[in-house]
């Protein structure tokens, strides 16, 4: 976890160097590490790899893992319709833009345990170490897991993403067709776990600033 201030712009990028408190702040590898394998039991039966696909059982037990650690952390956690789950940490100063971070805790099938579920339980690992040295960003943090990115279980793919930045709507990700069974769709499925929420997204409530997945220098 780095805390970067800006320095000086340059022509394309900007120049970013580290504040004092990143010399400072550090989190738990090896609870990070005992997370990431310990969630990935979660998986059906496989030759190798993880498989936990977009709302099956196995996803709901990763999703109610999420759920319980974020609220052990105090953090106000909401439920979209489309199944993604928030969990936003105060910062000094709550009328500016929430930072998120996050990706996703359902895999392709015999995906690999880092893929997603990196970006989500590394970010749950920022918010412990944080509360537990007492660390505080100014802008308040959101942390995310979102639904269907992959689209290994239902086309199209980027579900729950593409309704939050207002590209598609609740009722075309909810009819979002399984690829292995015409039947059933994303949203029968959210309703069969108990993770369909109440509002398209929560950016309007948690305005982003900034959400750097992956960062190219």
């Amino acid at each position: 976890m780095f805390v970067f201030r800006r320095t000086v712009s340059v022509i394309g990028r900007r120049a970013y160097s580290s504040s004092p408190l990143a010399t400072k702040f550090s989190v738990n590898g090896d609870r990070l590490w005992n997370d990431i394998h310990e969630t990935a039991k979660w998986s059906a039966p496989s030759s190798g790899g993880v498989t936990r696909l977009c709302v099956d059982g196995n996803d709901k037990m990763a999703r109610d893992w999420f759920r319980e650690q974020v609220l052990a952390l105090g953090a106000d956690y909401k439920v979209n319709a489309t199944g993604t789950q928030f969990a936003k940490v105060d910062g000094e100063d709550n009328s500016i833009p929430s930072i998120e971070m996050g990706s996703y805790m359902d895999t392709v099938a015999t995906g690999g345990k880092f893929d997603g579920p990196l970006g989500v339980i590394g970010g749950l690992e920022v918010l412990r170490s944080m509360q537990e040295q007492n660390v505080k960003t100014r802008a308040p943090l959101v942390l995310i897991n979102w639904t269907n990115e992959e689209g290994a279980r239902f086309f199209p793919l980027l579900g729950s993403s593409c309704v939050s930045a207002g590209q598609s709507t609740v009722e075309e990700a909810h009819a979002s067709i399984s690829i292995d069974n015409s039947v059933l769709t994303m949203g029968s499925e959210l309703a069969k776990i108990g993770y369909v929420g109440d509002g398209a997204n929560y950016f309007e409530e948690f305005p982003i600033s900034a959400h750097f997945e992956n960062l190219a220098y």
